[in-house]
């Protein structure tokens, strides 16, 4: 096997604007010491270069020969606002290639296409990278992409410019300095350029966050027609906050949940990549990841309750409405962060799921929205205190009912039932306490640390199984 090392620098020489890395394989070992001096450094662009063994006969047609490379980084030559500037297109990829289709990994396009806002990087390492747990796909996709680069007319062009770039470089070697003072970035600048990385990139797709952000919409204009304008000061009216409530929480939990469960299996390859090439930590990582998605999570709740909250006609003081935006905030973050513990403990996103549904169901049962807290059996009631369902209905229960002193009893359809005359009384219906605002509100911070923390584990674990 003939091994190819790396070159951290694109060739001069470019081919339908194209400019491709240059690569020189090892020979003989015997016969590297007579040619190591005349081979080890070439005119690439006046960037840096590493040493490497070669010789001279060795063609990349030639017959039985494969072609195997490591860490390679590919750049293209591009004019942007009349400016001539390289942009890196493949970065440290690791894999193996018959004779004649090493380039094939220039035209990993074929056949796919690359939209206009998306990372050519990404899309390229997106179509190459072995996807976990579709193996076998992954490999007959590449195969299928490099059968089909090999024949065409690129391919012969390629092995042109690949063979002129190998002698050229021998012919017009080069000496370079090495940089001996670098010092890696600190980690809040790694962090500060991640979280830049992933804003960019959700904004590179604008109609993704624009059509959850209308989704939100509807559905709120949807839940204040449903309600419109309740009179929360009659039997019939305690009922129907109570259930706007309950919607209220529900909206906000399981959308963010199941939405975030492909976030992180999607950029797994990218990730196991450049954490390889140690470009940065896992912690880095997924705290940028969690700083990039919380603007939109905060956006979501603030116009899904300004809309709903005055058309259902909820209590108008400004205390009850800025610490229900405060509750829903946190109720979405927490559903957000349990998606992304599950998302990070399973391998793929149907399995997650898998798992996710009982466990929902579960809290939702527990949180004492369809059964009274006091009437669950002990051998399931422990979970409650895990649901953050609980946790904000309480909480926005209370800022409704909280000082009120006064409902109507005139208007019940059976004057055997039993009247809610006062707040205290709704409250106790469903074993609310007034006193627990503040406990719950802290509750629901300290289990979006905890399951932060739990996503970080997993991710970390995962990275080391890999």
């Amino acid at each position: 096997m003939v091994q190819m090392f790396k070159r951290q620098s694109s060739a001069s020489t470019s081919t339908k604007d194209t400019q491709l890395l240059l690569l020189q394989p090892s020979g003989n070992l015997s016969k590297n010491n007579d040619r190591l001096d005349d081979s080890q450094n070439f005119e690439a662009s006046g960037s840096l270069t590493k040493k490497s063994r070669s010789y001279s006969k060795w063609s990349p047609h030639e017959e039985g020969v494969t072609l195997a490379w490591n860490d390679l980084t590919v750049h293209a030559y591009s004019k942007d606002n009349r400016k001539p500037r390289y942009k890196r297109i493949i970065n440290s990829v690791t894999g193996a290639l018959k004779a004649g289709s090493l380039a094939a990994l220039m035209g990993a396009s074929l056949g796919f296409i690359c939209p206009s806002s998306y990372s050519p990087a990404d899309f390229f390492i997106k179509t190459l990278a072995t996807m976990p747990g579709h193996e076998s796909n992954s490999k007959m996709a590449v195969k299928r992409i490099c059968d089909h680069f090999s024949v065409s007319d690129y391919a012969k062009e390629v092995d042109v410019v690949v063979q002129y770039e190998f002698h050229m470089g021998r012919a017009e070697a080069r000496q370079f300095e090495l940089r001996t003072n670098f010092k890696a970035p600190f980690w809040w600048q790694k962090l500060y350029w991640l979280t830049y990385r992933w804003s960019k990139d959700a904004l590179r797709n604008p109609s993704v966050q624009t059509l959850r952000i209308l989704q939100r919409i509807a559905i709120a204009i949807l839940i204040g027609l449903c309600y419109l304008r309740t009179n929360a000061f009659t039997q019939n009216g305690v009922q129907a906050v109570e259930g706007a409530i309950v919607i209220f929480v529900v909206e906000n939990t399981f959308n963010p949940m199941y939405s975030v469960l492909a976030e992180f299996p999607e950029n797994t390859p990218i990730f196991l990549r450049e954490y390889r090439s140690g470009l940065y930590h896992p912690a880095t990582y997924y705290l940028s990841r969690i700083v990039a998605l919380f603007p939109g999570f905060i956006i979501e709740s603030v116009v899904f309750v300004m809309i709903a909250y005055w058309m259902v006609g909820l209590r108008e003081t400004s205390y009850a409405f800025l610490m229900t935006v405060l509750v829903i905030i946190l109720t979405t973050n927490v559903s957000a962060a349990c998606g992304i513990m599950f998302s990070n403990a399973f391998q793929s996103v149907p399995n997650a799921m898998a798992y996710l549904v009982p466990f929902d169901t579960i809290l939702m049962v527990t949180s004492g929205l369809f059964i009274k807290r006091g009437t669950i059996p002990i051998v399931v009631g422990w979970t409650r205190y895990l649901s953050w369902l609980m946790y904000s209905t309480e909480s926005i229960s209370i800022l409704q009912w909280q000082g009120i002193t006064q409902i109507a009893c005139d208007n019940r359809q059976d004057v055997n039932l039993p009247c809610l005359t006062d707040g205290t009384s709704v409250l106790d219906k469903y074993s609310f306490s007034e006193d627990n605002l503040s406990c719950d509100i802290w509750n629901m911070f300290f289990l979006l640390i905890a399951f932060h923390l739990l996503g970080y584990v997993c991710l970390w674990w995962k990275t080391k199984k890999a």
